[in-house]
């Protein structure tokens, strides 16, 4: 779920690191007063040229990753992230949603 791959250790760190905050964060308030979610991209839209999985020429109106996003971000606004509480979740490419636990 971390994108790992060679010259992505950055990117893969910075992932797990966001992750463990969040655990970390969650724990301190478990009634959940002020509810905690956090939305991991699956997928690595790279604009650098180092371990770069796209072309140049790549199109990122052809991604529907923002439109997936738009969708689970308005969900956890309208149920105020009822049950979501300290969970990391990742969404693939299709717009699937898996719970990190």
């Amino acid at each position: 779920m971390y994108n790992i791959r060679p010259y992505g250790i950055g990117y893969a760190v910075t992932k797990a690191a966001a992750c463990n905050l969040m655990n970390s964060l969650s724990q301190e308030d478990l009634e959940g007063d002020v509810r905690l979610v956090q939305l991991l991209p699956a997928i690595i839209i790279d604009s650098n040229r180092t371990g770069n999985k796209h072309t140049n020429n790549f199109n990122y109106s052809d991604s529907n990753l923002s439109k997936y996003i738009q969708q689970v971000s308005l969900k956890l606004l309208q149920t105020r992230g009822k049950g979501m509480h300290g969970k990391n979740l990742v969404l693939d490419k299709n717009g699937n949603l898996v719970i990190l636990e």
